[in-house]
């Protein structure tokens, strides 16, 4: 088929294969940002998560005038962060587990959920501060975030990605 000299715009052909064209590079597309809005999605809820036990663990300290240690356990599928409460004059010494359940999203796909860093826990005295500095990173799929806790204040920082 050819146009005549005085005939402007395209063909409907023309314009049915740039609208496929453009298909196909979004559904290729599509599928990396899932996976990485995913691993990005996963590790702030992890992060959070860890940063709120945190919080908690300092808070719990500060208003039981008690010391509360907090660490992480790996020995099992499902990272647990245990808290141990000191003996206070009005309880006795408790122990919490807060398992990590977000971690174990193996069937969706994507890696599960890495915790590393240095030490593995620390413990809130009754002012409120931390007998030692911490750093975590948690990491997905190449995506990562990382929990600080400040030893002098006991503040905990999350770093998202």
């Amino acid at each position: 088929m050819q146009r005549s000299p005085n005939r402007n715009g395209v063909t409907l052909i023309e314009a049915v294969t740039v609208v496929l064209l453009l298909s196909a590079a979004a559904v290729a597309t599509s599928a990396t940002f899932h996976v990485k809005w995913s691993a990005k999605r996963r590790v702030t809820d992890v992060a959070q998560h860890v940063a709120q036990t945190f919080t908690m663990a300092r808070n719990t300290a500060i208003l039981n005038r008690a010391g509360t240690k907090v660490e992480l356990k790996q020995s099992t599928s499902i990272p647990v962060i245990v808290l141990t409460e000191a003996e206070n004059a009005f309880s006795a010494e408790s122990v919490v587990e807060i398992p990590l359940l977000e971690l174990n999203w193996e069937s969706t796909g994507t890696q599960a959920a890495k915790i590393s860093g240095s030490p593995m826990g620390l413990m809130f005295s009754p002012l409120g501060d931390a007998d030692r500095d911490l750093r975590w990173n948690i990491a997905i799929d190449g995506v990562s975030a990382e929990i600080q806790v400040n030893a002098r204040t006991g503040n905990v920082t999350t770093l998202l990605p």
